[in-house]
């Protein structure tokens, strides 16, 4: 397995998780928050560009869609199919089609969450790139959002979900639901029973988590900060001290609580 490079370790890059990252880039919407003091001084860090706030998309393509319309956006989304244009040379035609997200699909963020990603922005936060073909896309995120992209990054997270996946974690939780009922899992999951409901968010929100932490770590970043110690999913979570410890060992991720950047110098 391959570890970050190094040498993409700069300006101190800091991945923020669902369960914090609200807190550091609008920390007056807290203001009884017993670490107040704590986020304020990270809002500053980032706003001073001592560090770069990173956020994962899969906070606003997955989290970002409430939990009981969870089932029915994700079982009915089946990304868009444009076509190509046909072309004619000589006795060839050349014809194809393109397949990706379909903007449409994705109900967009909520009020609250738009307020609190129009403050990210003014910390200069950007979002981490979760690529999966025709994967559900917020279209409330824009091109200028986002950090940059390679190829390299590309292959590096489709690298570390396969191996999440392999353990049953990410993703591979909402497949199995939806296998129960259908060949394809997508169909399965538009068809499942209500009494999946709840499991299905579930099984989204573990998607979500592994998705943050392969865009993570594919792209470099230097912590990813996290007060998820999965106590209500328990081993089954990819933030449980096993797979967070693969983690470690297989790429190098290194996971910690706010209050450590401080601890550190940062």
């Amino acid at each position: 397995m391959r570890k970050p490079d190094n040498n993409l370790l700069k300006n101190r890059r800091i991945t923020f998780d669902s369960n914090v990252w609200r807190k550091v880039v609008s920390p007056k919407d807290f203001p009884k928050d017993l670490k107040h003091t704590l986020f304020t001084e990270l809002n500053n860090l980032c706003k001073s560009g001592q560090i770069i706030g990173c956020l994962s998309e899969s906070i606003f393509n997955l989290e970002g869609i409430m939990k009981v319309d969870r089932k029915e956006i994700i079982g009915n989304d089946r990304g868009k199919v444009k076509r190509i244009n046909t072309e004619f040379s000589g006795d060839v035609v050349k014809s194809g089609f393109t397949i990706g997200p379909d903007f449409e699909a994705h109900p967009g963020s909520g009020d609250y969450l738009k307020k609190h990603l129009n403050d990210a922005r003014l910390v200069n936060f950007k979002i981490l790139y979760c690529p999966r073909l025709a994967g559900i896309k917020n279209r409330d995120l824009t091109d200028s959002d986002f950090l940059n992209f390679s190829r390299e990054i590309s292959d590096r997270f489709a690298d570390v979900v396969s191996e999440i996946e392999s353990w049953g974690c990410g993703q591979a939780q909402i497949r199995a639901i939806g296998y129960k009922y259908a060949e394809s899992w997508l169909d399965g999951i538009k068809i499942a029973p209500q009494s999946e409901k709840m499991n299905i968010a579930k099984a989204i929100a573990e998607w979500a988590d592994a998705d943050s932490l392969a865009a993570h770590i594919a792209y470099g970043n230097h912590i990813f900060c996290t007060y998820d110690e999965a106590k209500s999913a328990g081993n089954n979570s990819v933030f449980s001290m096993k797979h967070i410890a693969l983690l470690t060992n297989e790429y190098g991720l290194d996971c910690r609580a706010p209050e450590y950047i401080f601890q550190n110098g940062f």
